[in-house]
């Protein structure tokens, strides 16, 4: 892991989840939202959880409570940006530097979140060659 990505704590470091391995520490209630979320995003494991990283290593989703997706962010500009985006996002802590915000976990707020923060995509599956 590199710890360069992790920032006063805020955000935090893991190795990457294979599609569909990693069920065990997600919310029963939960699990056919992650399972979907995993085919589609890059999961990456903590000892805390899971979590799918931001562009740039400076947001992080994770699970909040059932059915809700919690969001860490650091710099003031991503802060800025988030408390912004609109009344399907709510605030939990905020600070100049820091802040963590919710939402429900539906698709449509997982696609205002991959269009606010850039959540990192799976890379799709190389085709196997043909003889």
């Amino acid at each position: 892991m590199n710890a360069k990505y992790q920032t006063n704590g805020a955000l935090l470091v893991g190795s990457v989840v294979a599609r569909g391995e990693m069920t065990a520490g997600v919310m029963p209630q939960n699990r056919d939202l992650f399972l979907a979320l995993s085919d589609q995003f890059r999961i990456r494991r903590h000892e805390d959880g899971w979590f799918v990283d931001g562009s740039g290593h400076r947001s992080q989703i994770w699970e909040y409570g059932a059915a809700k997706l919690g969001l860490t962010v650091i710099g003031p500009k991503l802060v800025s940006k988030c408390r912004s985006a609109g009344d399907w996002l709510s605030t939990s802590a905020l600070g100049d530097q820091e802040a963590n915000f919710y939402c429900q976990w539906n698709p449509a707020n997982l696609t205002n979140l991959s269009a606010l923060i850039r959540l990192q995509r799976r890379k799709s599956p190389v085709p196997k060659p043909s003889n």
